[in-house]
């Protein structure tokens, strides 16, 4: 009788010794992914700051200096009639290329220096202001065109092909000014509303390159 009591106690210590073995792997286990989980919300943290470091950008103007060629690939647009035209058919004088789209106050803003600074320079300069369709689901051909009957200008508007142009010239803030020299080279990226005298100031320079 004390013999089979000794071997039920001896399994019975067994069994305990096994099951907190069993838990002891299981709490292991699972503390596994938390510590994955951790590292990976550290390498989102950077991301999150550039993210408003982007957002800051859009209270004010920044300008770059590069020397992206537009040649190849060439972007395309849209002008009034709907015709399909390249961007480098326009090459062989200094071109500024603003992209605006009319839900963007500082663009419908500034669009009164552009007309103004076009009625001086296009004979020496070629305009190409391009709205931005698809920035916005409401940014159509129809609400940009409603806009410009609005204030009545003559400059020369296109419509960007599918965000092509967007993308191409990183236009993630509106307005943004991009300035070529008459071989089609991008020499300049304003990405912010410009004033009439910043505007002037950039023609000229381009005009003395």
């Amino acid at each position: 009788m004390m013999k089979k009591l000794f071997l039920y106690c001896l399994g019975f210590v067994l069994l305990f010794m096994t099951a907190a073995f069993i838990y002891q792997r299981a709490s292991d286990t699972t503390v596994s992914p938390l510590k994955t989980t951790n590292e990976t919300n550290h390498s989102v943290t950077p991301q999150n700051e550039t993210m408003s470091a982007v957002e800051d950008t859009i209270t004010s103007i920044t300008e770059e200096t590069t020397t992206t060629n537009i040649i190849g690939p060439d972007t395309t647009f849209l002008d009034k009639a709907g015709n399909v035209l390249h961007l480098n058919d326009k090459k062989g004088r200094p071109m500024i290329l603003n992209l605006w789209a009319s839900w963007c106050p500082p663009c419908r803003e500034e669009m009164p220096f552009f007309e103004k600074a076009y009625q001086m320079y296009q004979n020496d300069v070629e305009f190409i202001m391009l709205n931005a369709i698809g920035s916005r689901n409401t940014e159509t051909k129809e609400a940009a065109d409603s806009f410009l009957t609005e204030i009545g200008l003559d400059l020369p508007v296109y419509y960007d092909i599918d965000k092509n142009n967007q993308l191409m010239f990183g236009a993630t803030i509106f307005p943004s000014t991009v300035f070529f020299d008459e071989t089609g080279r991008a020499v300049k990226t304003i990405r912010g509303m410009l004033t009439e005298e910043q505007l002037i100031t950039e023609i000229k320079a381009l005009l003395s390159r």
